[in-house]
């Protein structure tokens, strides 16, 4: 798994514990290096993804404006494992995740399973 959402403690949310993450409907376009995320009752999240940089950019729609948002890798634990990532998006992507799952949360990506953060 590459992608996650973790809670103020590192751990990567599950769909057990916080159902709504299976409401979250992401698209991604690899070509256009674009994440996009939609949930019930929120305008949809846009995040460009550049494939050879570690920053990413969010928008909200309809806004435009886009904000750069790239975090030092962190330890995180994933089904028990610690795995290192850094966050993405931002506290614009962090907010719209939180009022989509109803549980303080940022989305993460895991570069990768183990070994000492970069």
């Amino acid at each position: 798994r590459e992608w996650g959402l973790a809670g103020p403690s590192g751990t990567l949310l599950r769909s057990t514990a916080h159902p709504r993450l299976a409401l979250l409907r992401p698209e991604l376009d690899l070509a256009a290096g674009l994440l996009t995320v939609s949930a019930p009752g929120l305008a949809t999240l846009t995040l460009s993804l550049p494939l050879e940089e570690k920053q990413v950019h969010s928008r909200v729609a309809p806004r435009a404006a886009r904000s750069p948002s790239s975090s030092p890798e962190e330890s995180l634990t994933l089904c028990g494992e610690e795995c290192y990532g850094a966050a993405v998006g931002g506290p614009e992507a962090a907010l719209w995740f939180e009022r989509a799952v109803g549980v303080p949360c940022r989305l993460v990506r895991c570069s990768r399973a183990r070994g000492p953060p970069l």
